[in-house]
């Protein structure tokens, strides 16, 4: 079963912190503030068996190639996917974030969106 976690961002603060989210049958509560941002867990680790949330952002080394990408939830087809600042080989610029296809792929969290955006510029 998969496991549903999150952490926030608190923009007050400049920092992340634990969440105060409950799960009451079909509904989430969340006592938060318009200054918390959410990530989700994506159901993985890093190489360093790290959690990976959305708002990651990762170095992914694919046998000899090297790409910075950020994880991000998308709406619209309801998955996580990862933007690259160059173009993958196969994939372009955007690509799915699916478990068994990255068990072959080195990933490591160097930072996150909101604390390392110099990362993906």
């Amino acid at each position: 079963m998969r496991t549903y976690k999150f952490r926030a961002f608190d923009r007050r603060i400049g920092k992340m912190i634990q969440t105060g989210i409950q799960f009451n049958n079909t509904t989430m509560e969340l006592n938060s503030t318009p200054d918390l941002i959410l990530m989700q867990f994506t159901g993985l680790l890093d190489k360093k068996g790290k959690e990976i949330y959305g708002g990651d952002i990762l170095e992914v080394v694919e046998r000899r190639l090297t790409y910075i990408v950020e994880v991000f939830w998308d709406k619209n087809s309801a998955m996580f996917q990862v933007r690259c600042e160059k173009p993958h080989k196969d994939y372009g610029y955007l690509f799915e974030f699916i478990p068994d296809e990255f068990d072959k792929i080195r990933l490591e969290i160097i930072g996150n969106i909101y604390e390392n955006e110099d990362l993906i510029k």
